[in-house]
């Protein structure tokens, strides 16, 4: 794989000393795998995330409210995030994700998509809140990738880096 020197990290791998950079060159590897578990990770919080809103949408129709609005935006948000900590820290980087990195990355691309469905409930109603989440979370979604990217690529634990590394990553097992 080709990658620039912007952004580069030493990390331990199995025992070896590797340089792990954040930014490839034009024309360079793209981390497809990694991507493809992304896309499908957060297909799975969108999933959640978009069941609870329609859900409380129904139950508690913000009419033009803005403010009921984001707040169901919020709750969708919540559940989805509480099961993406963890499966991102699995599948798509296979490694743990700091809580303090993790949840300020999330709540950015929550204010984002929150602030999009505000504001198009806003001036739209019912309607504008049925758009403005799905556009929010297409546009949280490139900020948090990269967010999630530069965490992973700055931790020096890999889950499958020694047969005890699961000792340390809050709950994992090394072994499946």
């Amino acid at each position: 794989m080709v990658w620039t020197k912007v952004e580069e990290k030493a990390v331990i791998d199995a025992g070896k000393f590797q340089e792990r950079k954040f930014w490839p060159t034009v024309g360079a590897s793209i981390p497809w795998g990694e991507l493809a578990r992304f896309t499908a990770v957060g297909l799975a919080n969108t999933g959640i995330d978009l069941v609870v809103f329609y859900l409380l949408m129904a139950l508690v129709p913000p009419f033009f409210n803005p403010w009921v609005a984001g707040a169901e935006s919020v709750a969708g948000w919540m559940a989805g995030t509480a099961v993406g900590h963890r499966l991102h820290s699995r599948l798509t980087f296979q490694r743990a994700l700091p809580l303090w990195g993790y949840y300020p990355v999330a709540l950015l691309g929550m204010a984002v998509q929150g602030a999009v469905t505000a504001l198009l409930t806003a001036n739209f109603g019912q309607w504008g809140a049925m758009v403005g989440k799905p556009a929010g979370i297409i546009m949280a979604s490139g900020l948090t990738y990269l967010g999630y990217r530069w965490l992973a690529l700055r931790r020096s634990c890999s889950l499958y880096q020694t047969e005890n590394a699961g000792s340390n990553l809050e709950g994992f097992s090394s072994k499946a």
